[in-house]
């Protein structure tokens, strides 16, 4: 399950090596595992909804939601919501048509393909930072004659 106490905390701590080690922001790191939270919840929830994957800076809680658009009259009970309804999960008068409401949904166990989904989704979004934190190093640069070894040479590319 994912919200064991000692996952909670891992989670934080892998988040903050992945930063460090990459020199990228934790930031990046946490949304990209809440995009790939997401993206696994939507294969055990179904696809057309939408959900809202959202982890807890402080304590490493994650919280699945469906996002639902509060409407006059729903048409599709998938995202959207009747005004009342919206009312009634909210406890208060205080809702508005257009407006968004997160419904809670229960802790997920996922599996080892979803699992597997949200590392690739996590890579892609890591590797991504590292390129665009890496471009920005160097494009102050250009012009200028540097010095450095080359790593690799791929598609065309030279990897200095």
């Amino acid at each position: 399950m994912l919200n064991k106490r000692s996952n909670k905390v891992e989670l934080l701590r892998i988040a903050e090596a992945v930063a460090n080690e990459k020199s990228i922001d934790k930031e990046i790191i946490l949304s990209s595992m809440e995009s790939a939270i997401q993206k696994a919840a939507k294969t055990r929830f179904g696809s057309e909804n939408e959900i809202r994957a959202i982890i807890d800076r402080e304590s490493g809680n994650i919280s699945l939601h469906k996002v639902l658009k509060i409407v006059e009259k729903p048409e599709n009970l998938d995202t959207e919501i009747s005004l009342k309804e919206a009312a009634k999960i909210k406890e208060t008068e205080d809702v508005s048509v257009g407006e968004e409401i997160l419904e809670q949904l229960p802790p997920v166990d996922f599996g080892r393909i979803a699992a597997q989904t949200a590392r690739q989704v996590i890579t892609q979004s890591v590797r991504a930072a590292e390129k665009e934190r890496e471009y920005n190093e160097f494009i102050e640069k250009k012009g200028e004659i540097l010095t450095g070894i080359v790593k690799r040479l791929e598609y065309n590319n030279v990897i200095v």
